[in-house]
This record gives structure tokens, sequence and C-alpha cells, in this order.
């Protein structure tokens, strides 16, 4: 009897952290250290990105456009020409997987109160729909703060930022990360600013899938509008976690309770 409880409680022990622990798995790294050029590489996979401008005849080189950042080098972008890194179509498409995006930023003194995109993919549906973006807003009561949210047609899943980020003089590292809990079925959209979280909303249900195929950019947050990014950006990190599939956990459980019935058979 005390055998089997204990293989009991090791079971639930089990499916919890199942849900619970596992681990981030990064899967595009832009570094944007590169001095020369129009590319930003993508070092860990294999989707480039490409610096352009969403409106304008405007340049935006690494020649011309390179800076010193938080790790190494970084890019400055400048609002008023409408810079922006155009990546690939479905880069950012990422599904209902659970996911990360973590960049440093240092914000122009310029374009404080504005508008301006840092990461998305788009979508041309209606409504933006299966669409997800992260953005400086300023909406009111809500300038200066952060927007993360995806797109649901009509409606959106979306959390902004406590803090007001107006800061000029120093880099931030900002996170915008969305999870899923089985176990409570619901959807969490979290902003962390520099290692802290900031503020989390939840909804109820599955993760809405972000499989608009329209375009993935950083610095804006549709490909032709002009509320791009006002100053410097660097070390952009895209990770993707993966849950265990409910077969492995079936057969986890299905072992575990077969050495239970064994054990106490040869107990008798």
């Amino acid at each position: 009897m005390q055998l089997r409880s204990c293989i009991f409680t090791l079971l639930i022990v089990l499916l919890t952290a199942s849900f619970a622990s596992a681990e981030w798995t990064l899967i595009h790294h832009y570094k944007l250290d590169e001095t020369t050029g129009t590319t930003a590489t993508d070092s860990v996979g294999s989707d480039d990105g490409t610096l352009t401008v969403a409106s304008g005849s405007a340049g935006f080189s690494f020649d011309d456009d390179a800076i010193t950042g938080q790790i190494d080098g970084a890019l400055n972008f400048t609002r008023s020409d409408h810079h922006m890194i155009a990546l690939e179509d479905d880069t950012l498409a990422l599904g209902t997987v659970d996911f990360k995006i973590s960049m440093w930023v240092k914000r122009s003194a310029a374009d404080i109160g504005t508008r301006q995109g840092l990461v998305a993919q788009y979508s041309t549906e209606t409504l933006n729909d299966h669409s997800m973006w992260a953005r400086f807003d300023n909406s009111t009561g809500n300038v200066d703060k952060l927007l993360f949210l995806v797109d649901t047609g009509g409606s959106d899943e979306r959390v902004f930022s406590n803090t007001v980020l107006t800061d000029t003089t120093s880099w931030h590292q900002l996170e915008f990360v969305r999870t899923y809990s089985a176990v409570d079925d619901e959807t969490t959209y979290a902003i962390y600013i520099d290692g802290s979280l900031d503020n989390s909303a939840v909804y109820a249900g599955t993760p809405y899938p972000i499989s608009a195929v329209n375009g993935a950019m950083l610095g804006n947050y549709t490909p032709t509008n002009n509320n791009s990014f006002g100053g410097g950006m660097d070390d952009v990190r895209v990770y993707t976690q993966a849950v265990p599939e409910p077969s492995t956990i079936v057969l986890l459980a299905l072992g575990l309770l077969s050495l239970a019935v064994v054990r106490r058979g040869s107990s008798r």
C-alpha cells in the first residue's frame, strides 16, 4: 500500500511538471552586430532579415546605422525614415506554441510619446486576424507603455505594461511571452522588463493561432505604415517551448500503474 501511494504521488508530480518545466529553445537570433550591408543574419535559424523602409526612399544599412549596443554592436532605427527589418513572411508564424521574444532597446528622445512597432507577424486578413505584435503605445492612458497582443479577428488578447518607459539614456531588455497551462486551460500573456515581470493577462482556453504569413518584421508592426521604432535595437531572440506529447504522458502513467500492480501482486 505504501509503495502504491508513493507511485501515485510521483505520477501526479510528473504530470504537473510535464506541463510546467519544458525548456526554452532558441530558434532565431539576430545579434545585429554587422557593420556593413543590409542583411541582419539569423545566427541560429535560416531566416535572415533585410534592412528596408516601410515607406519613402531613405536608406537603411549597417554601414550608416550600426551603433554600439548592449551586447557588442547594435542597430539604430530612425522613426522619421520609417526604418524596419523585413524577415521571411512566416518567421514569426508561431501557431499555438509557447514562445518568448527578447530584445534590448534604447529609445530615442525625439520619438517619446509616439506609437512605435517593435516586432510583428503581419496579417492582411480581415481585422488583422491571426497576427501578433508588440509596440510602444500612444493610446489614451497608455502613452509610452508596451503593448503585446495577438489579434483574434475583431478583438484581441493583449497585455499592457504597467511601466511607462521613457528612459532614453540606458538600454532595457524587453521580453514578450505567451504560455499555455493545460492544467488550468488558460493562456497567459506577459511582459518582462530588465528580467522582471512587469504585467500579465490571462485568457481562458488554448492559445489563438498566429498563422498569418503576410510578413514578419522588427522595428515596425505592419510593412507599410509609418509607426517605426525610433532608437537602438540589439540582440533579438525568439524562443519556443515544447510541451510533452500527450502520448508520452499516457505511456508514463501506464508504466507507473503497471509497476504498482506488479508490486502489489508480488507482495501477496
